[in-house]
């Protein structure tokens, strides 16, 4: 087991979280402390002793805590106390809790699909979602006509107006439309350019609906596209039914994402020989945190099949582990093959991703040889020609970007929304860096 420092802070819910941890991480506060090559555990001496299990294919949690966090500050001390004085962790029998835990875990990610449904219910339940979503839709476009007769001031007064409409979305089963809404609602009198957010949103939510509404007209690949905006799920039958993209894929980075008693986490993955780029999503709520995916190690190399949900535009995607799954540290310098050399190719490829598909949020692209800069007061990404990109006014780890890539130029992973970049790691002097860009509460993107 091979652990450094930044790849465990990279997996820390939070910096409270983590600096918190790096305080219990001492070899005194735990007992019973073992490993093998699939898990890590201890005993940990809190307000009373806690059971702790580690599953490092994950990483994945088990805690004895009452905290619901994950991972929780137990978990991260025991991550650095192996990470600082690997002596302390030596090989060990699995405890029965742990053992246990883990056959659990592999059952339920091997658990046989359901039964086949009746195919008249189901389209049935189908025609009549299809009538709910329209209807809320129909709502939803009187709603915009309102925000821009009467103003988009005086409105945004009104967050109960707003609220009101996000419920009756999610009653009519178009829950994607209710996110955006809700995302467009938190970002009212939030900032000096609060109104240039909203409009850009609104302007986006507008082209949705008008995409959906004339979906007869358009090629099936971006009708789907278009269902799962409005909050139609693909089936995980149907996504693995797909011919996977079998490789050793690199961790870019992962963050997970706490609000209103939901996860979210994001794993970012990149196959040096293909040169995709791949984006794991999954949710869990507080009462089932262990339902978020295992997540990765950002900074390391996996052996997994991957499988993207749509053909029109391959991003988001489904990760099998293989059978002979290892983590393993990768070196960035493969990365720079792969890397576009300045920002003007790199934006254009975003720009036709954007094209194709004008309703993602961001796309990801891998820029070479990048540094910090500024634009009146704002913080830039600059590339070797002198073009500047902004990064996002909101931008959270914006010192610990700068720390890791001083006035040298850094490689960087970004997501660019068509305004600003968003860093989600860089590398330099082949050492990876992995951003933390964990949220709790502050509603900043949807």
């Amino acid at each position: 087991m091979q652990l450094s420092l930044a790849q465990v802070e990279a997996l820390a819910p939070d910096a409270g979280t983590f600096a918190r941890a790096k305080k219990l991480a001492k070899p005194q506060r735990f007992s019973g402390i073992g490993a093998d090559d699939r898990a890590l555990w201890a005993q940990v001496q809190g307000t009373r002793t806690y059971e702790l299990c580690i599953d490092l294919q994950g990483p994945a949690y088990r805690c004895s805590c009452p905290v619901r966090q994950s991972p929780c500050k137990h978990a991260l001390a025991l991550l650095i106390l192996a990470a600082q004085e690997p002596d302390a962790v030596q090989p060990a029998t699995r405890p029965d809790r742990c053992a246990a835990w883990l056959r659990q875990r592999d059952a339920a990610a091997q658990k046989p699909k359901g039964p086949v449904k009746d195919p008249k219910a189901q389209a049935r339940r189908a025609q009549a979602r299809e009538q709910k979503v329209a209807q809320g839709i129909a709502e939803l476009r009187r709603f915009l006509e309102d925000l821009v007769r009467l103003g988009l001031a005086d409105t945004a007064k009104q967050p109960q107006v707003w609220e009101r409409m996000e419920r009756r979305l999610i009653d009519a089963q178009a829950r994607g439309l209710a996110h955006q809404l809700g995302w467009i609602r938190r970002q009212l009198h939030r900032g000096e350019d609060w109104a240039d957010r909203v409009l850009f949103a609104l302007a986006r939510l507008h082209l949705l609906l008008s995409a959906y509404e004339q979906r007869d007209r358009l090629e099936p690949g971006l009708v789907e596209e278009i269902r799962a905006q409005i909050g139609w799920y693909r089936k995980r039958e149907a996504i693995l039914s797909k011919p996977p993209v079998q490789a050793h894929w690199f961790v870019l980075n992962q963050h997970t994402r706490y609000e209103s008693g939901q996860y979210s986490r994001t794993v970012w993955l990149c196959d040096p020989q293909s040169r995709r780029i791949a984006q794991e999503l999954s949710f869990a709520t507080d009462f089932n945190p262990d339902a978020l995916s295992q997540g990765y190690q950002p900074g390391t190399q996996i052996q997994a099949s991957v499988y993207f949900h749509s053909d029109y535009l391959p991003l988001r995607a489904t990760v099998v582990r293989s059978e002979a799954f290892s983590c393993l540290p990768f070196s960035p310098q493969r990365l720079t093959e792969i890397a576009y050399p300045h920002w003007e190719p790199a934006l254009r490829s975003a720009q036709e991703q954007r094209i194709r598909l004008p309703f993602l949020l961001e796309w990801p692209i891998l820029v070479r040889d990048l540094r910090p800069a500024f634009k009146e007061d704002r913080l830039a990404l600059a590339d070797q020609q002198g073009c500047l990109v902004l990064v996002e006014p909101n931008y959270a780890p914006r010192w610990q970007l700068l720390a890791c890539t001083g006035p040298e130029p850094s490689h960087c992973f970004l997501t660019y929304d068509g305004r600003f970049a968003r860093p989600w790691a860089v590398w330099r002097e082949d050492q990876w860096f992995a951003l933390d860009l964990d949220e709790v509460d502050d509603g900043d993107r949807f």
